[in-house]
């Protein structure tokens, strides 16, 4: 039978989150930083010891945060932007960081490289596209 764990670290502000979940068979796992408590099916990692939102066995996502359901979102998001990213990689498409590059340069291409990246989600103004390729550059790293 295994056994679910997860390694609490503890951040800046003194809180105590959730870095890592696992099941093991035997005992806890063996790890160099932070603590390992059993924990119940349902916590999460980014959950704070004591959190309001979506709480779980004294666990939950800090005051203001989206939840589960956000954070579930966001997955999506951002596996459907390595998947356009690794589309047009595949097409011979410019990475989000090339596309960054030509920022400064014509207008009309820039919109145009990005919207192979971005898609339908392609804002209108320059500010807003480099704001959206960094946060995909990000994701993707």
């Amino acid at each position: 039978m295994s056994t679910r764990y997860a390694t609490i670290i503890t951040n800046d502000d003194g809180q105590e989150v959730v870095s890592s979940v696992g099941q093991f068979a035997g005992g806890a796992p063996q790890i160099r930083t932070g603590k390992v408590e059993q924990v119940a099916d349902g916590v999460l990692i980014g959950m704070v010891r004591g959190g309001p939102v979506d709480s779980v066995d004294g666990f939950g996502f800090p005051d203001g945060a989206p939840g589960a359901a956000g954070r579930a979102i966001g997955i999506v998001k951002a596996n459907e932007a390595s998947e356009r990213n690794a589309k047009a990689a595949k097409a011979g498409t410019k990475s989000a960081a090339d596309v960054l590059a030509m920022a400064n340069s014509n207008f009309m291409s820039f919109k145009s490289a990005a919207k192979k990246l971005l898609g339908d989600e392609t804002p209108e103004n320059k500010a807003d596209i480099v704001a959206a390729l960094e946060d995909l550059a990000t994701k993707l790293q």
